[in-house]
Protein backbone atom coordinates (compact mmCIF):
# COMPACT_ATOMS: atom_id res chain seq x y z
CA UNK A 1 0.00 0.00 0.00
CA UNK A 2 0.72 3.02 -0.34
CA UNK A 3 0.79 4.25 3.17
CA UNK A 4 3.84 1.38 3.76
CA UNK A 5 5.96 3.05 1.09
CA UNK A 6 5.48 6.90 0.50
CA UNK A 7 6.02 9.32 3.34
CA UNK A 8 2.46 10.76 4.63
CA UNK A 9 3.61 14.58 3.80
CA UNK A 10 4.09 12.79 0.10
CA UNK A 11 0.26 11.32 0.28
CA UNK A 12 -1.12 14.67 1.19
CA UNK A 13 -0.02 16.22 -2.23
CA UNK A 14 -1.34 13.23 -3.73
CA UNK A 15 -4.33 13.57 -2.04
CA UNK A 16 -5.22 16.92 -2.34
CA UNK A 17 -5.44 16.60 -6.33
CA UNK A 18 -7.81 13.71 -6.00
CA UNK A 19 -11.85 14.63 -7.12
CA UNK A 20 -13.94 15.18 -4.39
CA UNK A 21 -15.72 12.17 -4.76
CA UNK A 22 -12.76 10.12 -4.71
CA UNK A 23 -12.32 11.73 -1.39
CA UNK A 24 -15.19 10.36 0.10
CA UNK A 25 -14.09 6.97 -0.40
CA UNK A 26 -10.47 7.36 0.45
CA UNK A 27 -11.74 8.16 4.26
CA UNK A 28 -12.41 4.84 4.10
CA UNK A 29 -8.49 3.64 3.65
CA UNK A 30 -6.81 4.84 7.09
CA UNK A 31 -7.73 6.59 10.43
CA UNK A 32 -4.84 8.31 8.94
CA UNK A 33 -6.14 9.54 5.80
CA UNK A 34 -9.82 9.88 7.40
CA UNK A 35 -8.08 12.37 10.03
CA UNK A 36 -6.86 14.65 7.39
CA UNK A 37 -9.59 14.85 4.82
CA UNK A 38 -12.05 15.76 7.75
CA UNK A 39 -10.05 18.48 9.27
CA UNK A 40 -10.63 22.06 8.41
CA UNK A 41 -7.29 22.90 7.26
CA UNK A 42 -7.43 20.42 4.44
CA UNK A 43 -10.92 21.51 3.41
CA UNK A 44 -10.06 25.09 3.12
CA UNK A 45 -6.54 24.52 0.95
CA UNK A 46 -8.36 21.78 -0.86
CA UNK A 47 -11.26 24.32 -2.18
CA UNK A 48 -8.42 27.06 -2.42
CA UNK A 49 -6.54 24.58 -5.04
CA UNK A 50 -9.64 24.09 -7.24
CA UNK A 51 -11.41 26.57 -9.54
CA UNK A 52 -14.42 28.44 -8.41
CA UNK A 53 -17.62 27.42 -10.25
CA UNK A 54 -20.90 29.27 -10.39
CA UNK A 55 -24.16 27.42 -10.52
CA UNK A 56 -26.70 29.31 -12.98
CA UNK A 57 -30.26 28.76 -13.76
CA UNK A 58 -31.82 29.30 -16.96
CA UNK A 59 -35.32 28.90 -18.94
CA UNK A 60 -36.27 27.67 -21.80
CA UNK A 61 -39.42 27.69 -23.54
CA UNK A 62 -40.64 24.89 -25.34
CA UNK A 63 -43.82 25.56 -27.80
CA UNK A 64 -46.47 22.67 -28.61
CA UNK A 65 -48.01 23.25 -32.05
CA UNK A 66 -50.30 20.37 -31.56
CA UNK A 67 -51.88 22.36 -28.28
CA UNK A 68 -52.65 25.94 -30.16
CA UNK A 69 -49.15 26.52 -29.38
CA UNK A 70 -49.27 25.83 -25.53
CA UNK A 71 -45.85 27.18 -23.95
CA UNK A 72 -44.41 25.05 -21.37
CA UNK A 73 -41.19 26.63 -19.56
CA UNK A 74 -38.38 23.63 -18.89
CA UNK A 75 -35.99 24.90 -15.65
CA UNK A 76 -32.02 24.03 -17.00
CA UNK A 77 -28.62 24.31 -15.07
CA UNK A 78 -25.10 25.39 -15.85
CA UNK A 79 -22.02 25.37 -13.71
CA UNK A 80 -19.43 28.03 -14.90
CA UNK A 81 -15.58 28.46 -14.22
CA UNK A 82 -15.46 31.89 -12.25
CA UNK A 83 -12.07 32.92 -13.84
CA UNK A 84 -10.39 34.87 -16.52
CA UNK A 85 -11.93 32.66 -18.92
CA UNK A 86 -15.01 33.36 -17.92
CA UNK A 87 -17.67 32.24 -19.57
CA UNK A 88 -15.95 30.19 -21.95
CA UNK A 89 -15.72 27.21 -19.38
CA UNK A 90 -19.34 25.67 -18.84
CA UNK A 91 -20.87 22.21 -18.43
CA UNK A 92 -24.80 21.69 -17.91
CA UNK A 93 -25.29 20.03 -15.13
CA UNK A 94 -29.01 17.77 -13.22
CA UNK A 95 -30.11 19.00 -9.84
CA UNK A 96 -31.45 16.42 -7.54
CA UNK A 97 -35.04 16.08 -8.60
CA UNK A 98 -36.28 17.42 -4.85
CA UNK A 99 -34.82 20.42 -6.12
CA UNK A 100 -36.67 20.40 -9.77
CA UNK A 101 -40.52 20.10 -8.02
CA UNK A 102 -39.58 23.53 -5.90
CA UNK A 103 -40.91 26.51 -6.64
CA UNK A 104 -41.10 30.26 -5.81
CA UNK A 105 -44.13 32.22 -4.90
CA UNK A 106 -44.71 35.09 -7.59
CA UNK A 107 -47.25 36.88 -9.02
CA UNK A 108 -49.18 35.81 -11.77
CA UNK A 109 -45.81 33.77 -12.83
CA UNK A 110 -44.43 30.56 -12.34
CA UNK A 111 -40.80 30.74 -10.54
CA UNK A 112 -38.63 27.77 -10.13
CA UNK A 113 -36.50 27.29 -6.75
CA UNK A 114 -34.40 30.22 -5.97
CA UNK A 115 -30.31 29.26 -5.23
CA UNK A 116 -29.87 31.45 -1.73
CA UNK A 117 -25.95 30.69 -1.75
CA UNK A 118 -22.91 28.42 -1.67
CA UNK A 119 -20.17 27.70 0.66
CA UNK A 120 -18.13 24.99 0.88
CA UNK A 121 -18.76 23.37 -2.12
CA UNK A 122 -22.49 22.85 -0.67
CA UNK A 123 -25.37 24.70 -2.48
CA UNK A 124 -28.15 25.48 -1.26
CA UNK A 125 -31.85 26.22 -2.86
CA UNK A 126 -34.99 27.62 -1.60
CA UNK A 127 -38.60 26.98 -2.83
CA UNK A 128 -42.28 25.90 -2.37
CA UNK A 129 -44.01 22.77 -2.57
CA UNK A 130 -47.28 22.52 -4.36
CA UNK A 131 -48.90 22.55 -0.90
CA UNK A 132 -47.38 24.86 -0.26
CA UNK A 133 -44.84 24.38 2.40
CA UNK A 134 -41.45 25.65 2.48
CA UNK A 135 -38.29 23.94 1.93
CA UNK A 136 -34.44 24.12 1.54
CA UNK A 137 -32.36 21.66 -0.11
CA UNK A 138 -28.59 21.63 0.66
CA UNK A 139 -26.81 19.86 -2.09
CA UNK A 140 -23.41 18.38 -2.79
CA UNK A 141 -22.51 18.61 -6.75
CA UNK A 142 -19.14 16.98 -5.72
CA UNK A 143 -20.63 13.35 -4.84
CA UNK A 144 -24.47 13.95 -5.62
CA UNK A 145 -25.98 13.67 -2.15
CA UNK A 146 -28.57 16.19 -1.11
CA UNK A 147 -30.40 16.97 2.24
CA UNK A 148 -34.13 18.16 1.91
CA UNK A 149 -35.07 20.71 5.16
CA UNK A 150 -38.46 21.77 6.04
CA UNK A 151 -38.47 25.01 7.47
CA UNK A 152 -40.41 28.28 8.84
CA UNK A 153 -39.12 31.69 7.12
CA UNK A 154 -35.47 32.03 6.89
CA UNK A 155 -32.93 34.42 5.60
CA UNK A 156 -29.00 34.92 4.35
CA UNK A 157 -26.57 33.64 6.55
CA UNK A 158 -23.42 36.21 6.42
CA UNK A 159 -20.29 35.55 9.36
CA UNK A 160 -22.04 33.75 11.48
CA UNK A 161 -25.68 35.93 11.55
CA UNK A 162 -29.04 35.00 9.82
CA UNK A 163 -30.58 37.53 8.64
CA UNK A 164 -33.93 37.88 7.08
CA UNK A 165 -36.46 40.93 5.81
CA UNK A 166 -38.80 42.17 8.06
CA UNK A 167 -41.92 44.37 7.12
CA UNK A 168 -44.75 46.22 8.76
CA UNK A 169 -48.07 43.84 8.13
CA UNK A 170 -50.48 45.98 10.40
CA UNK A 171 -53.42 47.02 9.12
CA UNK A 172 -54.05 51.17 8.55
CA UNK A 173 -53.24 53.31 10.48
CA UNK A 174 -50.70 51.53 12.58
CA UNK A 175 -48.34 50.33 9.85
CA UNK A 176 -45.62 52.50 8.53
CA UNK A 177 -44.64 50.73 5.46
CA UNK A 178 -41.12 50.85 6.11
CA UNK A 179 -38.77 47.63 5.72
CA UNK A 180 -35.66 46.55 8.18
CA UNK A 181 -33.64 43.92 8.43
CA UNK A 182 -33.78 41.00 11.57
CA UNK A 183 -30.43 39.51 12.67
CA UNK A 184 -29.65 36.28 14.65
CA UNK A 185 -26.51 35.67 16.40
CA UNK A 186 -25.48 32.32 15.88
CA UNK A 187 -22.45 32.40 18.65
CA UNK A 188 -25.11 33.44 21.32
CA UNK A 189 -28.35 33.15 20.26
CA UNK A 190 -29.48 36.61 19.66
CA UNK A 191 -31.80 38.72 18.08
CA UNK A 192 -30.62 42.19 16.44
CA UNK A 193 -31.68 44.53 14.02
CA UNK A 194 -30.02 46.23 11.46
CA UNK A 195 -31.20 49.78 10.38
CA UNK A 196 -31.18 50.57 6.84
CA UNK A 197 -30.22 53.58 4.83
CA UNK A 198 -34.21 55.94 4.51
CA UNK A 199 -33.82 55.23 0.67
CA UNK A 200 -33.86 51.33 1.13
CA UNK A 201 -36.57 51.63 4.26
CA UNK A 202 -38.88 52.92 2.03
CA UNK A 203 -38.24 50.47 -1.29
CA UNK A 204 -40.75 49.40 -3.05
CA UNK A 205 -39.59 45.67 -3.26
CA UNK A 206 -35.84 44.59 -1.46
CA UNK A 207 -34.23 40.97 -1.54
CA UNK A 208 -31.34 39.68 0.67
CA UNK A 209 -27.89 38.29 -0.92
CA UNK A 210 -24.43 37.67 -0.20
CA UNK A 211 -21.30 38.75 -1.96
CA UNK A 212 -17.67 38.12 -1.09
CA UNK A 213 -18.73 37.00 2.43
CA UNK A 214 -20.79 40.37 2.88
CA UNK A 215 -24.96 40.86 3.24
CA UNK A 216 -26.03 42.72 0.16
CA UNK A 217 -29.54 44.29 -0.38
CA UNK A 218 -31.15 44.27 -4.00
CA UNK A 219 -33.38 47.31 -4.32
CA UNK A 220 -35.85 46.93 -6.72
CA UNK A 221 -36.11 50.97 -7.38
CA UNK A 222 -38.77 50.78 -9.88
CA UNK A 223 -40.75 47.58 -11.02
CA UNK A 224 -42.35 48.20 -13.65
CA UNK A 225 -42.33 47.35 -17.96
CA UNK A 226 -40.84 50.72 -18.52
CA UNK A 227 -38.67 51.64 -15.79
CA UNK A 228 -37.20 48.22 -14.09
CA UNK A 229 -34.07 49.52 -12.31
CA UNK A 230 -32.18 48.35 -9.57
CA UNK A 231 -29.52 48.96 -7.11
CA UNK A 232 -27.28 46.48 -5.10
CA UNK A 233 -26.45 47.70 -2.13
CA UNK A 234 -23.55 46.06 0.06
CA UNK A 235 -23.24 45.93 4.14
CA UNK A 236 -19.44 46.91 4.90
CA UNK A 237 -20.00 46.83 8.96
CA UNK A 238 -22.09 44.27 10.52
CA UNK A 239 -25.36 45.85 11.91
CA UNK A 240 -24.15 49.71 11.01
CA UNK A 241 -26.75 51.28 8.42
CA UNK A 242 -23.75 54.08 7.53
CA UNK A 243 -21.93 51.30 6.12
CA UNK A 244 -24.29 50.35 3.24
CA UNK A 245 -23.09 51.41 -0.23
CA UNK A 246 -24.07 51.06 -3.61
CA UNK A 247 -22.04 48.63 -4.99
CA UNK A 248 -23.83 48.23 -8.47
CA UNK A 249 -26.74 50.30 -10.46
CA UNK A 250 -28.24 48.34 -13.48
CA UNK A 251 -30.16 50.71 -16.12
CA UNK A 252 -33.73 50.16 -17.15
CA UNK A 253 -34.14 48.36 -19.97
CA UNK A 254 -36.91 49.30 -22.03
CA UNK A 255 -40.00 46.92 -21.96
CA UNK A 256 -37.81 43.70 -20.08
CA UNK A 257 -37.81 42.67 -16.75
CA UNK A 258 -34.84 40.92 -15.43
CA UNK A 259 -33.21 39.47 -12.06
CA UNK A 260 -30.20 39.12 -10.20
CA UNK A 261 -28.95 35.30 -10.64
CA UNK A 262 -25.53 35.45 -8.93
CA UNK A 263 -22.62 38.16 -8.10
CA UNK A 264 -18.87 37.29 -9.96
CA UNK A 265 -16.43 37.99 -7.59
CA UNK A 266 -15.18 41.07 -9.78
CA UNK A 267 -18.66 42.50 -9.30
CA UNK A 268 -20.39 41.94 -12.37
CA UNK A 269 -23.89 40.76 -12.23
CA UNK A 270 -25.46 37.77 -14.02
CA UNK A 271 -29.18 38.55 -15.01
CA UNK A 272 -31.77 36.94 -16.70
CA UNK A 273 -33.76 39.37 -18.82
CA UNK A 274 -37.00 38.51 -20.53
CA UNK A 275 -39.58 40.59 -22.07
CA UNK A 276 -42.26 42.45 -20.52
CA UNK A 277 -45.03 40.36 -23.03
CA UNK A 278 -43.48 37.08 -21.69
CA UNK A 279 -43.31 35.53 -25.40
CA UNK A 280 -39.61 35.28 -26.14
CA UNK A 281 -37.07 33.00 -24.57
CA UNK A 282 -35.48 34.92 -21.63
CA UNK A 283 -31.71 35.85 -22.17
CA UNK A 284 -28.94 34.76 -19.69
CA UNK A 285 -26.46 37.68 -19.63
CA UNK A 286 -23.28 39.44 -17.34
CA UNK A 287 -23.43 43.10 -16.55
CA UNK A 288 -20.57 45.37 -16.16
CA UNK A 289 -21.05 47.45 -13.71
CA UNK A 290 -17.85 49.81 -14.85
CA UNK A 291 -18.81 49.95 -18.79
CA UNK A 292 -22.77 49.44 -18.15
CA UNK A 293 -22.62 47.14 -21.03
CA UNK A 294 -24.58 43.74 -20.83
CA UNK A 295 -23.22 41.18 -22.96
CA UNK A 296 -25.10 37.77 -23.68
CA UNK A 297 -24.05 33.98 -22.02
CA UNK A 298 -24.64 31.72 -25.16
CA UNK A 299 -25.37 28.08 -23.70
CA UNK A 300 -24.14 25.96 -26.59
CA UNK A 301 -27.07 23.24 -25.98
CA UNK A 302 -30.22 24.92 -25.45
CA UNK A 303 -30.69 25.33 -28.77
Amino acid sequence: MMADHVHFDIQTIIIKKLPAKSLIRFRCVSKQWKSLIDSSEFIKNYQSMNASHLLVRYNVLQYDDDIDGYISIIDEYVSIIDNDTFPQHMSPITVPLSVQTLERARISRYEPARILGSSCRLICFHGHHKDHSEMVVFWNPSIRKFVSVLLEPWGVCVNGFIYWIERDDRPPPFRNESYSIVSFNLSNDEFGKVCLPRSLQLSQCLELSKWNECLTVIDHAHADIYDHSLNIWVMKDDGVAQSFTIMLHIEPMFSKYYEVFELRKNGEAIIETRCANNVDDPILQVYDPCSGHVNDIRIPWSG
